[in-house]
Formats: C-alpha cells, structure tokens, sequence
C-alpha cells in the first residue's frame, strides 16, 4: 500500500486461509491499523469484512479495532512520524485487552486473570497546557526544556506535545515558549 500496491484484501483472506491451513484448531485475532497515515483507513475498511467472512465459513476468527485508538498524531507518534510512541502503544495495548479479554476467559474455561490496572481505552490524559514534561506542574523547568525542544537540542520527543503547543496551532514553536512564560509570570 505504501509503494503504490493499492488496498490488498485477497492478501489477507489468503494469509488468513494459510494460517488455519497449518494450524486449524487455533483462535485467531486479526486487527485493522491506528489511523495514520490516512491511505490506511481504506485498507481499513475491508478488513472486518474479511474477518465476517472467514468467521462465517466456521473459523475461529475474532476482528480487534485498533482504529478506535482516538488517534492523536502528535502524542501518540514515535519521531519518525509513522509508528507509535510509548503512549501509542499504551492505547493499542488497552484496546486488544478490550477487545480480546473475553474470547480468552472463554477459551480458558472463563478463568479470570488478574491483570495491573490500566486506564480505559476511552480515557484521555490530562492536558495541563505548559506542563512540558508532565511532573503536574507548569514552572520554570517546563519552559527551559521547552527552549531546548525548540532549539533542536534535545528531542520534542521528550515532551508531552499537547502540553507544550500552548495556542493548539499544532506546532511547538517560539510563540509557544512566549506564552509558557506569560503564564509562569502570572503564576508569581
């Protein structure tokens, strides 16, 4: 798809179908993609038809939807733009306990795993705008980490975006630092 292959539906009806020739008896989960980039969520479309079709013909097939994520590029992103961050992960990981748990209870014969708390999919962390470094507080650290950021010397990698795109122009620039200060100032 990314080198012009276009949307590969008979691909993964034909991996699926080759997965279960070696291995008929296994359960099987198969997801879509986050949605990024956009060219994905074409691909994305077909795929819970697929995994209907293949569910219809008897197999064991269970369709997990990555693409509910509530995708934000700019937290969610690694550096190189295309896969996740830690907090991507963190999301993608709640979804397929969501979306898997009780598939998994019911193979097991509906033993209840303990696992750590995590938050709901669905729950958005705090924005504390100017919290660079999300410590849960905005104060002079923020705006010398936030300097660096925007002087290339450490990673915007580093921080939470959100956080520190104090006007949500979606970028992180010397406005953003300006207004950082404005706000620590007023807090004095």
């Amino acid at each position: 798809m990314f080198f012009g292959g276009g949307v590969n539906a008979k691909g993964l009806s034909d991996l699926i179908d080759q997965i279960f020739a070696v291995k008929p008896n296994i359960t099987l989960f198969v997801a879509d993609y986050y949605p990024w980039p956009e060219m994905v969520t074409q691909y994305n479309a077909v795929i819970p038809g697929i995994v209907q079709q293949k569910a219809n013909a008897g197999k064991k097939v269970y369709f997990v939807k990555l693409s509910d994520i509530q995708f934000n590029r700019y937290t969610d992103l690694s550096g190189d733009n295309l896969h996740l961050s830690e907090t991507g992960y963190t999301k993608i990981a709640n979804l397929w306990y969501q979306y898997t748990i009780d598939v998994l209870k019911s193979l097991a014969g509906n033993v209840s795993p303990t696992p750590s708390p995590s938050p709901t999919p669905t729950s958005s962390p705090l924005v504390l705008k100017g919290d660079v470094n999300s410590d849960g507080s905005v104060d002079s650290l923020d705006c010398s980490i936030l300097k660096r950021v925007i002087l290339r010397k450490i990673s915007i990698n580093t921080i939470n975006f959100e956080n520190a795109d104090m006007n949500s122009d979606g970028s992180v620039d010397s406005l953003d630092c300006s207004l950082l200060i404005r706000k620590i100032l007023r807090k004095l």
